[in-house]
């Protein structure tokens, strides 16, 4: 799956695209990830840049307050995969077993 993602910086517009690791390698993860895209879980919500080259999103309004308590869950299990490890420009879900934050 490719996600587009739309982030307002200094009142500019910036896109970028998030493509997902093949389904059949991480299927929990994947569907995890697409529910809480559809459910609009990160929409006007907060993306911050933790430590080097990590980025984190998490589903909080610009005032603070966790958004969408019903539909943002998280991993039910750890879901990995050796064929598409953590690294730089990678994305996956903070946490263990993790989410709703990736």
């Amino acid at each position: 799956y490719t996600i587009e993602v739309q982030v307002q910086v200094e009142g500019n517009r910036k896109f970028f695209e998030i493509q997902t690791a093949p389904n059949d390698l991480v299927p929990h993860s994947i569907r995890t990830f697409m529910d809480l895209v559809e459910n609009r879980v990160w929409d006007r919500t907060v993306l911050y840049h933790q430590v080097k080259h990590v980025v984190v999103g998490v589903p909080v309004g610009l005032d603070g307050i966790r958004k969408n308590p019903d539909t943002a869950k998280g991993l039910l299990f750890a879901d990995y995969s050796e064929k598409f490890p953590h690294k730089r420009n990678t994305i996956g879900f903070q946490g263990s077993p993790g989410g709703p934050e990736f």
